[in-house]
């Protein structure tokens, strides 16, 4: 989606938005080959166990362990 503004009859100005996705898409492809993390399909659902990058599940629980509430 593109706005263009006038300002007064002097120079336009474009302002580019990010495409507005739906929360909660039933019909969204959730493969590992399409997740993408800016613009990708919603689903509302957090797929933990099949990630697209193996690295990310170490990362997340050695996150999770050093997590402490005060």
């Amino acid at each position: 989606m593109t706005l263009v503004l006038n300002f007064n009859g002097h120079n336009n100005k474009q302002i580019n938005k990010m495409p507005l996705n739906p929360i909660f898409n039933p019909d969204g492809n959730d493969d590992v080959a399409h997740r993408s993390m800016w613009f990708g399909e919603t689903t509302n659902l957090m797929q933990l166990n099949d990630v697209r990058y193996s690295w990310a599940v170490g990362l997340y629980k050695q996150m999770r362990e050093n997590f402490w509430v005060n």
